[in-house]
């Protein structure tokens, strides 16, 4: 919990001193953040994964899944879904 509220305040202080575009993942960073807290299926280089999107970082995403945090790097990111469900 305290992990997540670390994340969220990072998030927050990224946008303030980084500007959308002001790194190479600006962008997909502020598309991923219209999907928090909604269940999605994320494709990667390395297989697919469904879960809770809990936290969008500067070059990663955080997934919750059956009770087990997921770190995706944008990189490997080839396509996000979001399921309609707010959790």
């Amino acid at each position: 919990m305290l992990n997540n509220i670390f994340q969220f305040v990072g998030g927050i202080l990224n946008t303030i001193f980084s500007p959308l575009g002001g790194n190479e993942y600006g962008a997909i960073s502020q598309r991923f953040r219209d999907y928090l807290n909604q269940i999605v299926t994320v494709e990667t280089t390395a297989g697919t994964i469904s879960g809770q999107l809990t936290a969008v970082g500067t070059d990663y995403i955080e997934l919750l899944s059956a009770g087990v945090i997921t770190l995706v790097h944008h990189e490997s990111i080839i396509s996000i879904d979001p399921q309609g469900g707010a959790v």
